[in-house]
């Protein structure tokens, strides 16, 4: 890491010469192990010592480093997001021309409003929600998901803590469902549920024995008498 702007340079020029070795090592020399080295750290102070006669000393006029040219910026028009039309409305009071469309954004706007540059969702029960689109939808459901204090929770629970730490969009059930279906882990090691591969029938049964079942189970092991059959019978209110 470099932090005064030439040593930067310096930096991107090792960074670049890397790229052409297939494989490299970083060896620590010690000092008294690399005397040449040590004497060209100490040249910049003694050029009229003892080392001018083993190291050969050369003057530079330029840096041996490239200065970097500048990049021209170009904009780029971010994707139409959900947001547009409410911040329209809201901000200039603008309306799509089909009225239709128009009174669904007023009955959308209702529920928001204006903080600075930010859209905010009211909320009823609980703090105002900040309204976030892609791509920082997908950084808060990598930090929960994800993140130092994430459980690789499920969707639905991914999606309420979004919540929970005061972030909304329209599409948040949906894009944790998909961002756990798209993490190895979960899928890898997620426990599987123990449940029937069809669905509840439930039985009503309002007094005792009022409906039975009955089953015959076996072959048992031999009983006396060369019994090897059971017959269970259940009472559907106590089962």
């Amino acid at each position: 890491m470099a932090k005064h702007p030439r040593m930067i340079q310096y930096l991107y020029k090792v960074q670049g010469l890397l790229k052409e070795f297939p494989t490299f090592t970083i060896q620590q020399v010690p000092r008294a192990e690399n005397t040449h080295a040590d004497a060209l750290a100490s040249l910049g102070s003694a050029l009229d010592t003892q080392f001018r006669r083993s190291i050969p000393v050369e003057h530079l006029d330029r840096p041996s480093i490239e200065e970097m040219e500048p990049i021209d910026s170009m904009q780029i028009d971010e994707d139409p997001s959900w947001q547009d039309s409410i911040i329209d409305y809201l901000v200039n009071g603008n309306l799509p021309t089909d009225k239709s469309e128009a009174r669904k954004v007023q009955q959308k706007a209702s529920r928001y409003y204006m903080q600075g540059d930010k859209l905010i969702r009211r909320s009823y029960s609980g703090p105002h929600l900040t309204c976030i689109k892609y791509p920082q939808t997908l950084e808060v459901l990598c930090k929960i998901h994800d993140g130092e204090c994430g459980n690789h929770s499920g969707g639905r629970s991914l999606a309420q803590k979004a919540l929970n730490v005061d972030y909304f969009w329209p599409t948040m059930r949906h894009d944790s469902t998909e961002y756990v279906k798209r993490c190895d882990r979960c899928q890898r090691y997620k426990l599987v549920p123990n449940l029937p591969a069809e669905i509840y029938h439930p039985q009503n049964s309002l007094w005792p024995f009022m409906q039975w079942a009955i089953d015959l189970v076996g072959p048992m092991p031999t009983a006396p008498a060369k019994k090897e059959m059971m017959i269970v019978a259940t009472d559907y209110l106590n089962k």
